[in-house]
């Protein structure tokens, strides 16, 4: 085993010292992040398309817009829960 990264790992300049490569090769990352939203209006947002969703049997188009005022697109499912709809 060896602690040097893969060959095809692109350091971007970086000193070994500065960076550390932890694995390679895998495709997939599970990461768990504890979140304090103060505004609910989003979620009540996502609840109500997708109660829409359900009643129209199919995908509802929806739309948030952040604080530059740029817009982002998506599509809620009718299925889905706890955060994966």
């Amino acid at each position: 085993m060896t602690i040097s990264p893969p060959a095809k790992v692109n350091l971007g300049g970086c000193k070994s010292a500065d960076v550390r490569i932890l694995t390679s090769g895998f495709d997939r990352l599970i990461l768990a992040v504890n979140v304090n939203w103060k505004d609910q209006s989003l979620f009540e947002y996502f609840k109500g398309l997708k109660e829409k969703a359900k009643e129209e049997n199919k995908e509802i188009p929806g739309t948030i817009t952040n604080q530059e005022n740029m817009e982002w697109y998506f599509n809620m499912n009718l299925s889905g829960s706890r955060g994966w709809e």
